[in-house]
């Protein structure tokens, strides 16, 4: 019973990282139906923080649910950098 209880958190974690795509999606969707070729620069640093917090948010329900031993040691500046520069370079 215990597996089956994890598994259905871990498919419900994973539904909830789905909203930062969802969100790039209809963020794009509605920026080329207006015409713009690329997003404007306000949509997308609310992505980047859609995406970062969808990021803690996950590692924090992991942590709380056992299913991950997180340390925190591991959010420093070099880190949250490779996130940020992960964003493709058309975005901007």
């Amino acid at each position: 019973m215990e597996y089956i209880k994890r598994f259905f958190i871990v498919i419900g974690l994973f539904l909830l990282s789905q909203i930062g795509m969802f969100t790039y999606g209809t963020l794009k969707q509605s920026s080329l139906q207006v015409g713009q070729g690329t997003m404007p620069l306000l949509s997308t640093l609310i992505l980047i923080v859609i995406f970062i917090m969808n990021i803690g948010l996950l590692l924090v329900l992991a942590n709380k649910l056992e299913l991950l031993n997180f340390d925190s040691k591991f959010l420093n500046k070099k880190n949250i950098l490779v996130l940020l520069q992960s964003f493709p370079k058309n975005l901007f």
